[in-house]
């Protein structure tokens, strides 16, 4: 089974990220829950970890919604908005939950307006690795301008933890440092986004998180390379 991380995409050529997604969209379930730290339970966890009052979410990247389930069923009448640049994996999200209120839109969630103080909570699960710190600061300024007061964005992804290593901070440095490589190899601009991990450390999410505007941002869970990151506006 095909492993989606860098120690096998380091010598192949990268593909555009869309068209990454919608070409494993069939197979996406499975083969991302076997290669995650904590597997389906790093999806059912984020559930617990919303706001009791949590009645509108928007979830960028939601793809075909695995943590949705766990969701729907401690908030059975929430409304939810997905965004998510690969059809493919939005219409398997359709078609899972037919009679949920949730409102999708195929785009890049870095184009979408995401409006004011429209959303209870906000959500990421395993994209946010793809990018660089500048593009996620952005993003994470119009996550926080979209929350309701008193709002929540809950971030799980893949980071590095320095607590685990000891050279987190190289790391980080090498997979980008790779990707670059990897991009001027194969002639690549930065117009577009290519599927490639460049984890960052926690120290630096957190950061990222903190200047972007959240008041605090706090790690709520940790297995493996998967983290969950809270950050309140």
């Amino acid at each position: 089974m095909e492993k989606w991380n860098s120690e096998t995409l380091r010598t192949n050529p990268l593909v555009e990220i869309g068209e990454f997604f919608n070409s494993r969209a069939d197979i996406y379930n499975e083969v991302h829950v076997e290669n995650i730290g904590g597997g389906m339970e790093s999806k059912n966890i984020i559930a617990s970890l919303l706001p009791e009052n949590t009645e509108t979410l928007i979830d960028f990247g939601v793809g075909t919604g695995l943590e949705l389930a766990g969701i729907f069923k401690r908030f059975p009448c929430i409304k939810v908005t997905g965004v998510d640049i690969a059809g493919n994996m939005l219409e398997k999200l359709k078609n899972t939950y037919p009679d949920k209120s949730i409102n999708l839109f195929c785009e890049s969630y870095f184009n979408f307006d995401f409006g004011v103080s429209c959303f209870d909570s906000a959500l990421s699960v395993m994209t946010m690795h793809h990018y660089d710190h500048k593009t996620k600061t952005a993003l994470y300024e119009k996550v926080r301008s979209c929350l309701k007061e008193n709002g929540v964005y809950i971030e799980c992804d893949y980071m590095l933890s320095e607590n685990d290593y000891e050279n987190a901070q190289e790391l980080e440095d090498f997979y980008f440092s790779e990707y670059k490589r990897l991009m001027e190899e194969q002639g690549l601009t930065g117009d577009s986004y290519y599927h490639y991990d460049t984890p960052c450390t926690v120290k630096n999410q957190i950061r990222l998180l903190t200047e972007a505007g959240f008041s605090s941002v706090s790690e709520v869970w940790h297995t493996g390379n998967t983290i969950i990151l809270a950050a309140n506006k």
